[in-house]
């Protein structure tokens, strides 16, 4: 494999009229179809034995019932291709929403990483030997360069950042202090914070983010009554400033049981949730990984 710019080429004149219709410089396609022109030069370029040629691309509007898992069946691709590419993160696809699907299987690292997954894919670039740097215009006008790594596939502690599948634990109402260094609100100092607050009412039921297994439940003079949650695959979700714990430790919960009642127990400035989201030990942003687009 050759390193270097590819070139993201159409292939047929015909490409043109379709690409106008959909605002995207590649040819798109409303549905699957193995004897359409365009479909079948994709196929074939798929199953080339030659895997150096041109990175070539194709868009494909999603249909009802389609998922990552369908759509990379049917063109014969890996998933880890399509969601990488596409950066969806794991999250369910939208019918009537265009994805692009590549000619090769691999992975596209984003040069400039926005989520949990892309930021672990990093790790893998100063050993990539075959890396080449490809430039891409992703539906919504968004000009995006990554590293395409071919043939290669995510590893089982990549996948489970891609799809963690997190609920809001409390209705959303928005984030009154943030993920990271911060200016704490009550002595003044910047210092590190493990989660995010969430705004909630006195009282609110707080309801398990993910199904999991209530690990501790514990009183401390920072984070006041608080809950854990161990989820089976390095995840752990904590739940703090509580005034009610509704479980016990060794409780199995299932997603959106209510676990707690919202409170400001401990070191707080008045009622809200504090949300931490755990992966084998470092604390990561929850706001990369709740199943809603929420605005901080």
């Amino acid at each position: 494999m050759r390193k270097g710019i590819f070139i993201i080429t159409a292939a047929l004149a015909l490409m043109i009229e379709a690409t106008a219709q959909e605002s995207l410089p590649y040819p798109v396609i409303r549905r699957f179809d193995p004897e359409d022109l365009l479909v079948r030069q994709h196929l074939e370029s798929i199953r080339s034995d030659v895997p150096s040629g041109p990175l070539l691309l194709l868009g494909y509007r999603v249909g009802p019932g389609d998922s990552v898992d369908t759509i990379a069946r049917l063109f014969e691709l890996t998933v880890d291709s399509i969601v990488t590419l596409n950066r969806t993160n794991g999250r369910a696809l939208r019918s009537g929403e265009i994805v692009l699907i590549p000619n090769q299987s691999g992975l596209f690292v984003a040069v400039t990483p926005r989520s949990p997954l892309e930021r672990a894919l990093q790790r893998r670039v100063p050993g990539a030997s075959t890396a080449a740097r490809v430039r891409v215009s992703l539906p919504g006008n968004e000009d995006v360069a990554f590293l395409f790594l071919p043939e290669e596939r995510l590893t089982a502690a990549e996948r489970r950042v891609a799809s963690p599948q997190f609920a809001l634990p409390v209705p959303w109402l928005g984030v009154t202090s943030p993920f990271g260094t911060r200016r704490d609100p009550i002595t003044g100092n910047r210092a590190f914070h493990r989660g995010v607050d969430l705004a909630v009412p006195h009282g609110t039921a707080v309801r398990a983010s993910r199904a999991g297994t209530v690990r501790s439940i514990d009183r401390e003079q920072i984070l006041g009554l608080s809950i854990t949650l161990v989820h089976g695959d390095g995840f752990v979700t904590r739940y703090a400033h509580l005034r009610e714990v509704l479980v016990k430790p060794g409780d199995v919960v299932r997603q959106g049981d209510a676990i707690a009642r919202s409170g400001s127990t401990g070191y707080s400035t008045g009622a809200h949730l504090h949300f931490e989201i755990v992966l084998d030990g470092t604390p990561l942003d929850p706001l990369d990984f709740l199943l809603v687009e929420v605005d901080p």
